[in-house]
């Protein structure tokens, strides 16, 4: 008869766990800011710093704030962090398609040593990270 309330005490606490995420995985979270203002709508990217593929994150950044739930994130390593944000520049592009009209044309507003030739390097461990990047032009 004692079996039972084991048995019962094991099942709640399997239960009470399951919502809380994969605990071998770098839940990633935080903000992100470019010559001291919150970038608007851009992009994160976490790659691995070992070249491999198959651990990358990418989260959007709204208003400076990105987040990458446990059932996204990557495992723990050391990663490379690409950031960009495509600012409208106020010019119009006119469309290939006549009926289309112009377009907004964008840029890059963040420098490539962020993004495509980033410098940005970080260890992530499991658990959840809070990383804020302050990037300068």
């Amino acid at each position: 008869m004692l079996r039972f309330p084991a048995i019962m005490l094991f099942l709640i606490a399997t239960i009470s766990s399951a919502g809380c995420g994969d605990a071998t995985k770098a839940r990633l979270k935080g903000n992100v800011t470019f010559d001291g203002r919150p970038i608007e709508e851009g992009s994160i990217s976490f790659l691995p710093a070992d070249g491999t593929d198959s651990r990358k994150a990418s989260a959007a950044v709204l208003n400076g704030v990105y987040d990458i739930p446990a059932d996204r994130a990557p495992t723990p390593g050391k990663f490379k962090i690409e950031i960009s944000w495509m600012r409208k520049t106020g010019n119009k592009i006119a469309s290939a398609d006549p009926g289309m009209g112009a377009a907004d044309e964008t840029k890059e507003a963040i420098p490539a040593k962020y993004n495509r030739d980033s410098t940005l390097v970080r260890d992530l461990v499991a658990g959840e990270n809070k990383l804020d990047f302050k990037l300068d032009p």
